[in-house]
């Protein structure tokens, strides 16, 4: 999700960083995903797996609205 999030910065405009936040978004899920298993596996606690998904929820809340932002101002060329 990081580089993601690096590499999207690196685009010259807002539409173009968004298209990358959106792959995190994504990403964000793959992580909830990848707990249900972890946890029926018995990596993790249900506990744990519980307090990571919702840290993974908040974070694709944020990317969500930076994103809405991003469409919203819409600036061709960020610098």
């Amino acid at each position: 999700m990081l580089s993601n999030l690096s590499e999207g910065f690196e685009q010259g405009t807002d539409r173009g960083f968004a298209r990358y936040l959106y792959i995190a978004r994504g990403s964000c899920a793959e992580v909830k995903a990848h707990l249900v298993v972890a946890q029926l596996r018995g990596h993790v606690t249900a506990e744990a797996a519980d307090s990571m998904r919702k840290d993974a929820e908040q974070v694709a809340r944020m990317l969500t609205g930076l994103i809405k932002y991003l469409h919203a101002s819409d600036r061709k060329r960020r610098g």
